[in-house]
């Protein structure tokens, strides 16, 4: 069974000291001589993802960018939207196009809102009444929905 090589400094909390720590350390004698391993590579990578970006305060997790499992990964939320491959064959809508490598990371895009008060600022002039009577036609059909359902 391999040792671990890797003394990581974990004291280190934001993401950009510890690739500053990273970038210094892998130019050690044990790592130039004897490159990192492919798990000592996930390693530090995870070690990087799990610092906090500086301006958010926030990790990879949890500013929802990429998927981290955790030490007790059956906690993980992620976990419980996972399905077997036979539930997924199953199921009429499901797309085999659309699996991926089990090694590919999972990346998340943003959701973006969109602000009517933006819109207005951004509109020229003339639209600016034309957005407010779609705005008021948007909520007029949702409070119908609303009422529907109740």
């Amino acid at each position: 069974m391999p040792t671990n090589r890797l003394k990581l400094d974990f004291s280190l909390t934001y993401r950009d000291e510890r690739k500053a720590f990273l970038d210094i350390y892998l130019l050690e004698p044990q790592f130039t001589q004897k490159p990192p391993t492919e798990e000592e590579c996930e390693t530090m990578g995870n070690y990087l993802l799990w610092g906090k970006d500086r301006n958010t305060g926030l990790n990879a997790k949890q500013d929802g960018s990429v998927q981290l499992t955790s030490k007790h990964s059956d906690w993980d939320a992620e976990s419980s939207k996972v399905e077997s491959l036979d539930a997924l064959m199953e199921s009429p809508t499901f797309n085999e196009a659309s699996l991926l490598d089990i090694t590919a990371p999972i990346l998340k895009t943003k959701k973006e809102v969109f602000s009517r008060d933006e819109a207005l600022a951004r509109c020229p002039d003339h639209l600016q009444q034309t957005f407010r009577d779609l705005f008021r036609h948007i909520d007029t059909i949702d409070l119908k929905i609303n009422y529907y359902e109740l």
